[in-house]
């Protein structure tokens, strides 16, 4: 299990848009859950619900350890009382939540995190996706029946595609502008 999520931290890291290696200041989320329920009114916007997150701030790329974060603290980044340029509130940071599904289908997403709430089990992140029309990316693994395939999807058809249950995941959070230490 830690290397599944070590592999897909690794594809996540790479791949967030507007992600600055620089600085490499991240928040890495892992589940074992992930649940996506599409937006009726807007097709670009989903809520997705993490369950038993474990929540790490991760203070630059290749150093080892990591700061923990609670479940309360994380969803409070995006308070409106946090201050200026640390909130989340402000600065809607980018994301991409990575996973393998049963077919050995590899799925990407990347989005902006708009607000997130806290549940018994869980986190709840209110989420708009880059990428347009079909923002989510799905790979198949090649194996020795058949070649490798890679598709996009719409937001809507991910249900039918993939399925309302997925275990364990990696989310990246882009955290340029926070720092748990200021």
């Amino acid at each position: 299990m830690k290397k599944f999520a070590i592999v897909l931290f690794l594809a996540a890291i790479i791949s967030v848009p507007g992600h600055t290696m620089v600085n490499g200041r991240d928040i890495i989320v892992t589940m074992d859950k992930i649940q996506l329920i599409p937006n009726r009114s807007d097709k670009n916007r989903a809520t997705i619900t993490l369950n038993q997150p474990t929540i790490n701030y991760k203070v630059q790329f290749g150093m080892n350890g990591a700061t923990p974060l609670t479940q309360s603290r994380f969803a409070n980044l995006w308070s409106t009382s946090a201050s200026g340029t640390n909130s989340f509130a402000a600065n809607h940071p980018n994301a991409t939540l990575t996973f393998w599904d049963s077919k050995r289908e590899y799925v990407e997403m990347n989005f902006v995190i708009l607000n997130v709430t806290t549940r018994s089990n869980g986190i709840t992140l209110d989420v708009e996706f880059l990428g347009g029309k079909n923002p989510i990316h799905i790979s198949q693994v090649a194996t020795s029946n058949h070649t490798a395939t890679s598709t996009f999807i719409p937001v809507t058809q991910f249900n039918n595609k993939i399925g309302g249950q997925i275990k364990s995941g990696v989310l990246i959070v882009d955290s340029s502008f926070w720092d748990p230490r200021d």
